[in-house]
């Protein structure tokens, strides 16, 4: 299995991951949160891989975990609250890093044995995969090497998954028989990740033996508690949890370091991209089961948001009727399933021109995301290492030392390597392209202070299109370029907009 797969899982351009931080700026002296950048690292592909074959192996099935809030309160809305019950959650601290990878490995080895329809070789492969994902765990900082000896790194493709399973498997040995003396108080218990939203029947004393008991696992995984304040509040995620006459009340909770700053309705955004937020904010108003009162109450804080933005407070009216119309219509008229994916195209956002030309494309079922390659955000630090121009892979541009003449082409791998591949033609005498023929008749050389990257990306036909397109548009140009004559068959359109 593994070995059938290696050449469309390797990584032609691979890159040694990276650690960055991020601030924390909603809590105390801003701690940063260690995240290692795994693009283009050597087994990103094969972690992406295993993430999409694991779950249905080990037939994974976590039960206590929550995708989001609105499953939260959907669970939540008709559940009944003894008069004893309280509100706690609890958080793991530290999960990911915490994670013991040797217990991983044993739960999904286990996990494989009790299935019935994997076979020894299915089993051995999978193992071999799953400890090269979680053996890479070194990274770079600081032009320094450094090597996690355990834990998952934040920002691995697959430790999100490994955190579902070990958790999953913590849980199971949590609300086993041999604790029901404890685990018998606990009304409801649901995760997001390593947030807990629990509601507690015992005493203040026998919640203490619980977390004392959740915290007797293992020595690495330690759960921190919070219980509601006076008036009965829990705040979990970003919704706010009030016990009311033993039901349970919702409202839209925001931390302190909410801001309302959303993109400007004078910034250069297409329309659908400066309404996005103000969809997924309705799209949760009228998702979670409000009271009335909240309801209206979150309305008008939206219409504020949107005025302070630039835009006109009726629109919030306007996304509401619309999604609560949607909503009766998909009741009315379930959604048929489409027989072919819709395909989408990303192109450049200009204002005016962008729009008419997406109005033309989507008449085709094609739909046109444009987008903002240049703004304000790319133009600061990012907090990750930038790779050398050597380093990258895409559409390149070669110059000749002594004259105009140019050369592009495109690699998978690292220009590093590709220019001394020209660099190694050209000193033996050997016309592999029409840069090293052109050198080698002139007897010029490569200019290297003038390479460029034209374009970033990956060997495929994306980049074979970005290459044609920098070739013909050159060759229209009666630009001194030295490349051979390429053959592409491509349709009339494509070469119009050369």
């Amino acid at each position: 299995m593994l070995s059938q797969l290696t050449g469309s899982l390797t990584v032609m351009n691979p890159t040694i991951p990276s650690l960055y931080a991020l601030p924390k700026i909603h809590k105390e002296n801003c701690p940063m949160r260690p995240i290692v950048s795994y693009t283009n690292a050597p087994a990103s592909k094969l972690c992406k891989h295993l993430n999409s074959i694991l779950p249905d192996m080990i037939q994974h099935d976590p039960i206590y975990s929550i995708k989001n809030n609105i499953q939260l309160t959907n669970e939540l809305k008709t559940l009944k609250i003894p008069t004893n019950a309280r509100l706690v959650s609890f958080d793991v601290v530290n999960l990911f890093p915490s994670i013991p990878t040797t217990e991983v490995e044993y739960l999904v080895n286990q996990q494989l044995d009790e299935n019935p329809s994997i076979t020894a070789y299915m089993k051995e492969e999978t193992m071999r995969l799953l400890k090269i994902c979680l053996g890479q765990s070194y990274f770079k900082f600081n032009e320094k090497f450094y090597q996690q000896l355990d834990g998952l790194p934040m920002g691995s493709p697959s430790s999100n998954l490994f955190s579902e399973i070990f958790m999953t498997a913590l849980e199971k040995k949590i609300f086993s028989p041999a604790n029901v003396n404890l685990t018998d108080f606990v009304l409801y218990w649901k995760r997001y990740v390593d947030d807990i939203f629990c509601i507690w029947t015992g005493s203040n004393s026998e919640l203490e033996s619980f977390l004392e008991l959740i915290n007797s696992f293992y020595s690495s995984i330690q759960f921190t508690l919070e219980i509601e304040d006076n008036n009965k509040c829990l705040n979990f995620l970003d919704i706010q949890v009030k016990i009311i006459n033993e039901h349970l009340e919702f409202n839209i909770y925001r931390k302190p370091t909410f801001s309302d700053i959303l993109i400007h309705n004078s910034s250069s955004h297409p329309f659908k991209i400066k309404m996005s937020a103000f969809h997924t904010l309705v799209h949760r108003l009228i998702s979670i089961p409000l009271s009335a009162t909240n309801f209206d109450n979150e309305v008008q804080i939206l219409k504020v948001l949107a005025k302070n933005n630039g835009y006109h407070p009726d629109i919030i009216n306007k996304l509401i009727f619309k999604k609560q119309q949607k909503r009766l219509l998909t009741l009315v008229y379930p959604p048929q399933l489409e027989n072919q994916m819709k395909k989408f195209v990303y192109i450049n956002y200009i204002p005016s021109l962008s729009d008419k030309l997406c109005k033309r494309i989507r008449k085709n079922d094609i739909d046109v995301i444009c987008t903002n390659k240049k703004n304000l955000r790319t133009m600061f630090f990012s907090g990750k290492n930038r790779l050398n121009i050597s380093q990258l892979s895409g559409v390149y541009k070669l110059f000749c030392d002594e004259c105009p003449a140019f050369y592009i082409g495109q690699t998978g791998r690292s220009l590093g390597i590709r220019i001394e591949e020209h660099k190694r033609s050209i000193l033996q005498n050997k016309s592999t392209t029409g840069f090293s023929n052109h050198c080698i008749t002139s007897n010029h050389f490569i200019d290297f202070n003038k390479t460029k990257i034209l374009h970033r990306g990956d060997k495929g036909k994306r980049l074979d299109l970005l290459e044609f397109l920098e070739i013909s548009s050159a060759q229209k140009q009666n630009l001194p370029i030295v490349n051979d004559q390429l053959d592409f068959r491509l349709s009339p359109v494509l070469t119009s907009v050369t």
